[in-house]
């Protein structure tokens, strides 16, 4: 039993390469601070996205982000998202109730 939990509470595999097909991102809304003088800036970001299909677990590209906090808004409803770490290039976005395909979008 303790087996089985220790699988279902594992976190998925990042993509090995790009990103898997099925979600495309269509917009982003950034709101940024840039401090010239400063290696690193701090803001927002919301991305609009397309889904072919169902999903609860969204991969992005990303490098070299701290990501404090997500979430995940679609089918009217808003859901807080757990940010799964993704190696180098990637990270990934993960909610209990999956997203339905069609519109959604991260925050």
């Amino acid at each position: 039993m303790l087996f089985w939990l220790l699988l279902a509470t594992a976190d998925p595999a990042p993509p090995a390469f790009r990103l898997p097909a099925g979600i495309r991102p269509t917009h982003y809304s950034l709101d940024l601070m840039v401090v010239p003088s400063q290696a690193s800036f701090a803001g927002s970001i919301t991305i609009d996205l397309e889904l072919a299909a169902p999903s609860s677990v969204i991969w992005l590209n990303a490098t070299d982000l701290s990501i404090e906090s997500a979430k995940v808004i679609a089918a009217g409803t808003v859901q807080v998202a757990r940010v799964i770490p993704g190696g180098e290039d990637f990270v990934g976005f993960a909610v209990s109730t999956a997203i339905p395909a069609g519109r959604a979008q991260i925050a």
